[in-house]
């Protein structure tokens, strides 16, 4: 589930904080893969026949509308799958390069030479500590906190749904702010 992953990689990215919300599937797609509000309508028609028919998932055959909505929904997954990964792995990558610099540059003794036992913590992994530090307070600046100590996640703009958006302007919008701020 991309939300699972969104939920991590923003309290990564915040050095440890947790939203107040989860992200719905297309608030990651903006979020994460950058795609403009008017290329995920088809989510606002998915969940009008949600909406209007909360049983459509149990009706076989799917219609062929909810089958291409589905269709385009999961040509989406993959690549958001393969971005989050990517941010959640920025920490492990920085940290290995990092490691292996001082390891190729010969300062082998410091990082544990081939002794397997317990040592210190060498500073490039010591980084670690400085990147949570600045996440946090950089989410501190950037943030609310709500009662329950929750970052309360700001809107994607605009703030039009599409529907309202591309029948008063013909191009496409989206509400993104979470329900229980």
């Amino acid at each position: 589930m991309p939300q699972v992953a969104d939920v991590l990689q923003f309290s990564m990215e915040t050095g440890g904080f947790l939203p107040n919300c989860i992200s719905s599937l297309q608030e990651s797609l903006i979020r994460h893969l950058k795609v403009a509000p008017k290329y995920l309508s088809f989510l606002e028609k998915r969940q009008k026949l949600i909406q209007e028919n909360p049983e459509v998932w149990f009706t076989r055959p799917l219609s062929p509308s909810l089958l291409k909505i589905l269709a385009l929904e999961a040509t989406y997954l993959l690549p958001l799958r393969l971005v989050l990964l990517d941010e959640m792995m920025s920490d492990l990558t920085t940290l290995v390069d990092g490691y292996l610099n001082t390891y190729r540059e010969g300062s082998a003794d410091r990082l544990g030479g081939t002794e397997p036992t317990c040592m210190e913590l060498p500073e490039e992994l010591l980084q670690l500590k400085d990147f949570q530090k600045q996440r946090r307070e950089r989410a501190a600046r950037e943030y609310r906190v709500n009662s329950q100590g929750l970052l309360i996640r700001t809107g994607l703009c605009p703030k039009k749904s599409v529907t309202e958006t591309v029948g008063k302007e013909g191009k496409g919008g989206v509400s993104l702010l979470c329900k229980n701020s």
